[in-house]
């Protein structure tokens, strides 16, 4: 097959952006020799390029972040006119059709109004939440799904989500940049620090464990909580000021967030039992882990089928649970240090970029060579 030359469109330089474009995209061109460009920027030449449809004529593959507006619907179509080699893909995250009342999406494709302690948070024409406009949103998502050359996600119950709409599904887990991501030899002090980071979507999970997370703080004065992302004041008002620690968002490798990460002992992943969740990426638990930071995590998916419980992490149904675990971990130094060292081999093994751009690879080539099977 001649050169693929590939295109992936980032919104933004969050964790998405890296994880589901620059990053693998970046190994498809070092590991696999193809011609690639990410927003904008081409790797092989380091050239700035400022008119982003321009690039977007120029390639073979379109990889575009999932569609939310009539605009980059219209941009599906005038590419996939262009000529019949031209490809182009969706790449999806989250499962859209059940955002969590709790998270930012719920604005672009909420279906429903929604109180919360008597209190409407999601209310129809008010704060910019539209019902109607985000059904159309939705049959915007499922118009560009159809008519895709393929769909990229991170999980297979994604994969499931979106089979429904293109036959074209390929399951591209999250993975890491080892050159990146390796621990340290920092020197610790006393503190034993529990950390947990994440967005406003975690509001139920992360409040679902505040009263465990003062019980560990009340028991052990020399833990520290320690949080990055959206802060919950209302679940840590009962820990100790110098037992709590938060930093706002920084940039996924920014130093501020790995040195947040590399001073941890141990991470709480909370998830409530919600369809939004099951669809989620591991990829907190595979961050901590590529550290050796041993976790405790809600024994659901993405992590009931991944985490081997007592080797790779400590799985929790009751917060009961959650709670006793993360007691252990803090008492025992050796079992944290064994947690995550099995946690950072499994990691390593089965979540390295540079090793799983054959993957990405391979769905292209697939993907160039087959006919669209979209349903119609």
């Amino acid at each position: 097959m001649d050169d693929i030359k590939v295109c992936g469109v980032i919104r933004d330089s969050g964790a998405c952006g890296l994880y589901r474009i620059t990053q693998p995209l970046k190994f498809l061109a070092e590991e696999e020799g193809m011609d690639v460009a990410i927003g904008g920027v081409e790797f092989k030449s380091v050239e700035f390029k400022t008119d982003l449809f321009n690039l977007l004529q120029e390639c073979d593959v379109a990889i575009i972040p999932r569609v939310v507006s009539e605009k980059t619907l219209q941009l599906i179509k005038v590419l996939k006119d262009m000529s019949p080699r031209k490809k182009v893909i969706i790449d999806y995250d989250d499962n859209i059709f059940e955002v969590t009342p709790f998270s930012t999406h719920y604005r672009d494709f909420g279906t429903r109004e929604v109180s919360h302690n008597n209190i409407k948070i999601w209310q129809d024409g008010k704060d910019l939440f539209d019902i109607q406009r985000n059904i159309d949103n939705l049959n915007l998502a499922k118009e560009a799904l159809r008519i895709v050359d393929g769909v990229f996600v991170t999980t297979p119950i994604l994969a499931d989500v979106y089979s429904k709409y293109n036959k074209n599904i390929y399951t591209l887990p999250n993975s890491l940049d080892f050159n990146i991501w390796k621990p340290s030899n920092l020197v610790k002090d006393d503190k034993v620090r529990i950390t947990w980071h994440g967005g406003s979507s975690h509001y139920e999970d992360l409040h679902e464990i505040g009263g465990e997370l003062t019980n560990i703080t009340n028991k052990h004065k020399n833990v520290k909580i320690v949080t990055c992302g959206h802060e919950f004041k209302g679940v840590f008002k009962n820990i100790p000021s110098d037992q709590y620690e938060h930093h706002g968002w920084v940039d996924v490798l920014a130093h501020p967030y790995k040195q947040i990460l590399l001073n941890a002992d141990l991470a709480v992943i909370p998830l409530k039992d919600h369809k939004f969740n099951y669809s989620k990426s591991p990829i907190k638990w595979i961050e901590y882990s590529s550290l050796g930071i041993p976790c405790v995590l809600k024994d659901i998916h993405p992590y009931s089928n991944l985490v081997i419980h007592g080797i790779t992490g400590f799985l929790y149904k009751t917060t009961e649970e959650c709670e006793f675990w993360m007691d252990k971990l803090v008492e025992h130094p050796s079992l944290r240090k064994r947690i995550g060292d099995a946690a950072k081999e499994y990691v390593h093994e089965h979540f390295d970029a540079k090793k799983n751009s054959k993957y990405w690879s391979e769905a292209i080539k697939t993907i160039m060579e087959e006919k669209c099977l979209s349903l119609q």
